[in-house]
């Protein structure tokens, strides 16, 4: 992992979908340590948000949000 970067890629031709390590800053705020997020091709954020606390919850929760930006883009 590089840079807090769990997973960043471009979902169809519409979608970015990240996962990344949140900074330390957000340790004792119990959001979790991991979030995913979905960002439009304009750069707008979709309405998407999931948040973590182990790697490998973060490794699955980037998977389930290709297959909502998939879903997205189909519907569209």
């Amino acid at each position: 992992m590089k840079n807090g970067i769990v997973k960043q890629e471009y979902v169809g031709k519409m979608f970015w979908v990240s996962t990344v390590k949140l900074p330390n800053a957000y340790d004792n705020m119990n959001l979790g340590k991991y979030e995913t997020m979905i960002q439009g091709y304009k750069g707008e954020w979709i309405d998407y948000q999931e948040r973590c606390d182990t790697l490998r919850e973060a490794k699955i929760q980037h998977k389930e949000a290709k297959l909502h930006a998939m879903k997205l883009e189909k519907s569209k």
